[in-house]
């Protein structure tokens, strides 16, 4: 009886055991599971870009108006309606990027110098290779080149491609000579295929190179004075610290030469001796080296080489180069350097001066444009003439003196130094700049 008591309980101690772990195993199962998170992503749909509606009358778009690169490499006429944006300026490449932000669509036009020379419309094709062109959509979405076309004297690419959840086609169309590779490259939504085929017929003829700097140094910036047609093209290195709609410019240069260029109205130099007489104005104990003829697009003169010595006993060069113009000004660059015996007149005697010499030779007119025409310049108002007393000559005098002081030293050098620092952009690609836009 005693054995059947302690086997019950037993049982019943078992039973309580195997409740226990009845109640709480999940629990303790749970406990021992990994621990999972649950995130919740919101998920929020791209805002939809209103597409504009497709150009149907091309009537309407002109190109009235011609814009000069900083460069002074090519002119290009703008299509109503775009504007330039970005500019690109350096030793393979000058290029525009012009804008319509009505058609969300990107005009990028350039030239650009081929290592090798382009011979052929095969060598153009291969010229742009897929992985090129490729990388210069990078900014787009899956772009994807279509079948191209080798025509006679160009090359046509098609794209397609994507931004900002907005489908884009757009061409590349490429011409060359034996001096530039030109492209013309646009994009348009997806709705504008008429337009797109319009302009990639009608645009590429409106890009051209100004004949008198083919050839000379890309990657240079031109002094261009719209008022008087007076042009030269110098290294970005040059400092800028004068100059204007009329006046005249300085430079320096990293040699420490100056250059000064500047227009006489009504004036001319008749002969050599009349040019040699000009540079002893100037500097009357000059003394001049070599005198020749020179002729530039819109102007013949002279082109005077001198020695002298400056104020500190050093001996010096000087080139003036005097050009009679057919406006019937008479237009002078004079550039004067840290060095004795330099005939700048002699091409092979240029040494260290070659890039000056060069800047020198493209002085000279730049005309037949077509720009945009100058506002004119506001007309000063006249101060007021006050005679002053002996009394008020002490007050009078120094304010009138600082004033003056500001004008002359102040006020012409923010104008200066923006024109001389805002140079072209200088990038090594130019169509980020432009793939950029098309999706703004």
């Amino acid at each position: 009886m005693q054995q059947q008591s302690k086997f019950l309980q037993r049982i019943s101690v078992a039973f309580g055991v195997f409740m226990v772990l009845v109640m709480f195993l999940p629990v303790l199962l749970q406990g021992l599971a990994p621990q999972t998170t649950t995130t919740t992503v919101n998920t929020q749909e791209p805002t939809e870009v209103p597409l504009p509606d497709p150009v149907q009358d091309f009537s309407t778009i002109s190109f009235d108006t011609q814009y000069l690169h900083p460069s002074a490499l090519f002119t290009v006429d703008l299509p109503t309606g775009w504007v330039t944006t970005t500019t690109v300026n350096n030793r393979t490449q000058a290029q525009v990027t012009l804008n319509n932000s009505d058609l969300l669509s990107v005009i990028e036009v350039y030239v650009q110098q081929p290592g090798t020379p382009i011979t052929s419309v095969d060598d153009l094709s291969a010229y742009f290779s897929s992985a090129v062109l490729a990388s210069s959509w990078s900014r787009y979405t899956s772009p994807r080149e279509l079948p191209r076309a080798l025509e006679e004297d160009r090359v046509v690419i098609d794209f397609v491609m994507e931004q900002n959840g907005v489908s884009y086609r757009a061409k590349h169309i490429a011409t060359y000579d034996e001096n530039y590779v030109y492209v013309t490259r646009i994009v348009v939504p997806e709705n504008q295929g008429d337009l797109l085929f319009w302009l990639a017929d009608e645009m590429p003829p409106h890009l051209n190179a100004v004949p008198q700097f083919i050839g000379s140094p890309m990657g240079w910036v031109a002094a261009f004075d719209q008022e008087t047609s007076a042009v030269l093209r110098h290294p970005t290195t040059w400092s800028q610290f004068s100059g204007g709609r009329g006046q005249a410019y300085s430079f320096t240069t990293p040699e420490n030469a100056s250059v000064l260029m500047d227009s006489t109205p009504e004036a001319s130099i008749e002969d050599e001796d009349a040019a040699s007489d000009y540079v002893l104005n100037l500097r009357a104990d000059a003394e001049i080296v070599s005198v020749e003829a020179v002729e530039r697009p819109g102007a013949a003169g002279f082109a005077v080489a001198y020695s002298f010595v400056n104020f500190d006993g050093a001996a010096q060069s000087g080139y003036a180069v005097l050009l009679n113009g057919e406006t019937g000004s008479l237009y002078t660059a004079v550039a004067e350097i840290p060095a004795a015996g330099v005939d700048l007149n002699d091409v092979e005697a240029r040494g260290s001066f070659v890039d000056l010499g060069t800047a020198m030779d493209s002085f000279g007119l730049l005309l037949g444009l077509n720009l945009p025409e100058l506002d004119p310049l506001p007309t000063p108002t006249p101060r007021p003439t006050v005679t002053p007393t002996v009394e008020a000559t002490a007050e009078v005098t120094p304010e009138m003196t600082a004033e003056a002081t500001a004008e002359v030293t102040a006020e012409p050098t923010p104008e200066a130094t923006e024109e001389a620092t805002e140079e072209p952009e200088v990038t090594p690609e130019a169509t980020p700049e432009a793939t950029e836009e098309a999706g703004e």
